[in-house]
């Protein structure tokens, strides 16, 4: 030990080496260019060696041991149902810049922060029920892991009722589980039942509900109006062509059936609904079996099942040799016509004709049973067997 008088008149000691005995030291601060070094661990005051992102620290905690936390706050005794830990974990660029640890359980009380250092980015993220608690019922819930630009990119908002599972709102962004940009759920005042839902740009569509309505005071713009089915693989309708109710499926609900098609094969026949618009090899969305059977680790990268997964009301099994179709049955698009009906006129009615799929210019101008469409173009054929595509207004339902 040495002790120097300042001009103050102050004594200041200086420690050089030795062994201090723990509880005995008390000191008003320690200065710049103190470092200590323990159990792989260092803290250093000044930090003038120590630059990330072209800033300097005033201080730092320091691990030099793979998969040990810089720094550790507590509550009491540590433990897995109180610790929290601050500190990058391991030696890689995707290690989070700050864990926080609790009780797993659907009081939504965990979460964590990752910072990708090569891209000075970070992103806010958590296992499945994990959230940041608010006021007044309402919760910032990090949810699911999904991959964006290299980086987990995730997030659940939420607004609850008493509890969690009295929610009476929620919404998802960035949902890996229905590869969704945003998930939005109605709730009666229990948080039991579903009342509507919207899911905005999915692996399917733009946006698609499976509850509830869509209502636009403004009118839709354009529209035309699509339905789905089942059509036999056999049947291979190409865009364009007609096709026509055969069977009932399945009912499953009052707006919702689900319909087997047939390719038109008949000249003016009965039961046309519209025209195919796709195929589909692999189903959309709407007819998986679970609105959101679970997720995937952010961590470990594994699935999660979700406990409780949510059933699709729209969902119906697809029988083999079967594949989802979509038709054009209102509004504008466009129809695969033939010339054995004769040449067709902008206004002329659209019926089916004696070649699969094809439309041909109906005999008269009442609309019937027979009718599919009405034409919007005039179009001249080479023969009764040329096929061309023509623009139409479609009737078919």
């Amino acid at each position: 030990l040495a002790n120097s008088v300042g001009s103050g008149g102050t004594t200041t000691t200086f420690i050089d080496g030795g062994a201090i005995t723990a509880n005995t030291l008390t000191v008003d601060k320690i200065t710049s260019g103190t470092t200590s070094v323990l159990n792989g661990g260092v803290f250093t005051l000044g930090n003038a060696g120590v630059v990330l992102n072209g800033f300097s620290g005033v201080g730092g905690f320091e691990s030099t041991v793979n998969n040990r936390y810089a720094l550790m706050a507590f509550q009491e005794t540590p433990s897995s149902n109180t610790a929290a830990a601050i500190g990058a974990s391991s030696y890689s660029n995707g290690a989070p810049a700050i864990h926080a640890f609790s009780t797993f359980d659907l009081n939504y009380n965990s979460f964590y922060t990752a910072v990708a250092l090569s891209t000075n980015t970070s992103a806010l993220n958590s296992r499945y029920n994990r959230s940041i608690g608010t006021p007044n019922n309402i919760g910032l819930v990090p949810y699911n892991a999904t991959t964006l630009d290299a980086l987990d990119n995730a997030g659940y908002f939420a607004y609850y009722g008493p509890t969690a599972s009295n929610r009476i709102a929620e919404a998802f962004v960035a949902n890996t589980t229905t590869q969704s940009a945003i998930v939005c759920r109605r709730f009666d005042t229990t948080g039991a039942t579903m009342l509507f839902d919207a899911y905005i740009c999915n692996a399917s569509y733009s946006l698609q509900t499976t509850t509830g309505g869509i209502y636009s005071a403004g009118g839709y713009l354009p529209f035309t109006g699509t339905h789905d089915g089942l059509i036999e693989v056999t049947d291979a309708p190409i865009v364009g062509d007609i096709v026509v109710d055969y069977q009932v499926e399945a009912v499953l609900d009052v707006s919702n059936i689900v319909m087997l098609y047939k390719k038109s094969t008949t000249a003016n026949q009965k039961g046309v609904i519209g025209v195919c618009i796709q195929v589909f090899d692999v189903p959309p969305t709407d007819w998986d079996e679970y609105l959101d059977a679970g997720e995937i680790d952010p961590v470990t990268g594994n699935p999660i099942p979700n406990p409780t997964p949510v059933p699709n009301p729209m969902y119906y099994p697809i029988p083999a040799g079967q594949k989802v179709i979509h038709i054009n049955a209102l509004g504008e698009g466009l129809i695969n016509v033939c010339g054995e009906g004769g040449d067709i006129e902008i206004g002329d009615l659209i019926v089916t004709s004696s070649i699969a799929g094809k439309g041909m210019k109906q005999a008269d101008d009442f609309v019937r049973s027979i009718t599919v469409a009405k034409s919007r173009q005039a179009v001249t054929f080479s023969s009764p067997t040329d096929i061309q595509q023509i623009a139409c207004i479609y009737l078919g339902g």
